[in-house]
């Protein structure tokens, strides 16, 4: 008897892992190309709303940024954020996978956290002009950033 249930409790949670973690997966893997437009702007905006939950630095800022998705290929990145708008574009066509779509928001998310004033912009131009764009301690942080919480992120909202 003990051993029909310790069996049926393995195949449960077998059951249960392959659901959760493959299908988990697969999906992080999806390319967005394969989502509706009005799917992919509610992700989009679920990810913004995850960031602006979880994601603080140097305190909350009181105007959240606008958040728009660019169906178009025409641009060298795959996220931009203008200070003086407080807006991000997501490019949503150069992205190969619903991963890189949280990597950029979460990225661009950051850069409004960081560029609070004209001096923090003045600043982010001359390190990028200084050390290159790659370089830029901006940039850094912001890729460091979005590394530390996009797979949260994802596993949150379960993309």
């Amino acid at each position: 008897m003990k051993a029909i249930l310790f069996s049926t409790i393995c195949c449960i949670y077998l059951l249960w892992y392959l659901l959760t973690e493959v299908l988990f997966i697969e999906n992080k893997n999806s390319n967005p190309a394969s989502l509706t437009r009005k799917h992919l702007k509610e992700l989009t905006l679920q990810i913004l709303y995850w960031c602006i939950q979880n994601i603080q630095m140097n305190g909350k800022r009181r105007i959240n940024p606008t958040l728009k998705v660019s169906f178009r290929k025409q641009s060298k990145y795959l996220g931009t954020y203008s200070y003086e708008l407080k807006l991000i574009v997501v490019y949503i066509k150069l992205h190969s996978n619903l991963k890189q779509v949280c990597d950029t928001i979460i990225h661009e998310y950051v850069h409004h956290l960081q560029l609070r004033s004209i001096k923090d912009d003045i600043r982010y131009n001359k390190l990028t002009k200084q050390k290159s764009y790659w370089d830029n301690d901006y940039e850094v942080e912001a890729r460091f950033i979005a590394y530390k919480y996009s797979k949260k992120c994802m596993k949150s909202l379960k993309i």
